[in-house]
């Protein structure tokens, strides 16, 4: 009987461990609290607390468990010596098992700051790493296929370990806003087998330099194919007014907004509404066949203007959340006729793009000449030196939705430095 009493406290820990691992991982272990781990399992805080004293209770907790894998799996084969390709191989299975601990790679320097166990243990983890990079290359020495003098294996194999600990970092510093899209972080994670054996190639020889070279060309031929996937237009961002306007010239670019989208197979993505502009480019979409993704606070649905007929309907907590998913879900970004609401959208969209936290482009459709005063206030703020011509340049305006569809999905990704006034292409 006694085992039976203990296996529901154990669930509940390892639920508590399942939970908060993936909290952690999906919005970043400083912003989740034990509070918002019971809600999320709906659980008293009571009962969290009689399983952890603190989050730094959980979050040791979970190390102990990545510990004891990555004790396993930092151990090369006994039974033969490996090659370069399985080494490469192995690699890449250890990007998955980092995805699943992300979060301590993430936020790591913070976390080994506040926690001394992990900051002991975590040490350990990065000697065993060294060992690790330094068999594989005695391995490679011993075969004849690696040349290098001892100082020069040495500092290989620290930067080794630099690399293999800080690149998930580097990667969310690089890609912020796609931290949680597992297809694309997973792809520079396996980016990391890469840049590791770089390292080694200067004194790789014979095969091992063959299986390198032969790993580097598909590896840039892969990262060609997903930078031409990530910067196809698919999903446009429609940033409108939920009044339609006095004039009839803004209903009609609406309308022939929606029908071109829907032609060229573009998805529609805004901020779910059923009236004014909004609602007239959603069922332009939809009467051609169109995809019309809508993402809009509980707030605006419970006062029903929501529009219910479309592809998606997401309903979100607030604004915030609203203008992060629709970002998130498109490939471009368009600002029609509007007021004050389609004016913040647009321009912090436009100030993501100057700090280079996206590369994704911007523009503007002036129907009638809408935009035309504001334009002309953003060049007089280039003109008294407070916005820089090359960020103005960056946004793209035409008077149709043709002309500025086409300047879209024409638009070089740039990545932008505010500070450094330069562009570089990705």
């Amino acid at each position: 009987m006694e085992p039976k009493q203990q296996a529901g406290p154990r669930r509940t820990r390892d639920r508590i461990l399942d939970v908060s691992l993936r909290l952690f991982n999906e919005v970043g272990e400083p912003n989740v609290t034990t509070t918002t781990i019971a809600e999320a399992m709906e659980i008293s805080p009571g009962n969290l607390y009689y399983h952890f004293r603190n989050k730094d209770d959980i979050i040791s907790s979970i190390f102990v468990l990545f510990e004891q894998e990555m004790e396993r799996r930092l151990k090369l084969p006994d039974d033969h010596k490996a090659t370069l390709d399985e080494s490469w191989g192995y690699l890449q299975y250890m990007a998955e098992f980092l995805w699943n601990y992300r979060f301590l790679y993430r936020d790591i320097n913070d976390l080994l700051a506040r926690n001394r166990m992990l900051e002991t243990n975590f040490k350990r983890i990065v000697e065993q790493k060294k060992r690790f990079a330094m068999e594989i290359c005695r391995q490679f020495q011993e075969d004849g296929e690696m040349e290098a003098t001892p100082e020069q294996v040495e500092a290989v194999c620290t930067n080794i370990v630099v690399i293999a600990t800080y690149w998930l970092s580097f990667q969310f510093v690089q890609h912020p806003r796609q931290y949680n899209d597992p297809e694309l972080i997973r792809g520079y994670l396996h980016g990391a087998s890469y840049h590791i054996f770089s390292i080694l190639a200067p004194y790789l020889r014979g095969k091992a330099r063959q299986a390198f070279d032969k790993q580097a060309q598909e590896y840039a031929a892969a990262k060609a194919a997903q930078t031409e996937k990530e910067q196809k237009v698919k999903a446009v961002c429609i940033y409108c007014g939920s009044s339609p306007g006095h004039r009839p010239e803004y209903a009609a670019a609406a309308r022939a907004m929606g029908k071109t989208l829907a032609e060229r197979g573009l998805a529609l993505v805004y901020g779910g509404g059923k009236v004014g502009l909004m609602g007239i480019v959603a069922d332009a979409v939809l009467a051609n066949g169109g995809t019309a993704i809508g993402i809009i606070p509980d707030a605006l649905m419970q006062k029903e203007v929501g529009h219910r007929g479309l592809t998606e309907l997401h309903v979100v907590r607030n604004m915030h959340e609203r203008k992060q998913m629709m970002a998130d879900r498109a490939d471009a970004f368009i600002a029609m006729p509007g007021g004050v609401g389609t004016f913040e959208e647009l321009f912090e969209t436009f100030t993501w793009l100057q700090l280079g936290y996206h590369a994704k482009p911007v523009g503007l459709l002036n129907v009638a000449g809408f935009y035309d005063s504001m334009l002309g206030f953003m060049q007089h703020a280039v003109d008294e030196g407070f916005l820089k011509q090359i960020h103005n340049d960056l946004l793209h305006v035409a008077p149709t939705p043709e002309g500025i569809l086409d300047k879209l999905a024409n638009a070089p990704r740039l990545l932008v430095d505010k500070w450094q006034e330069k562009r570089e292409e990705t």
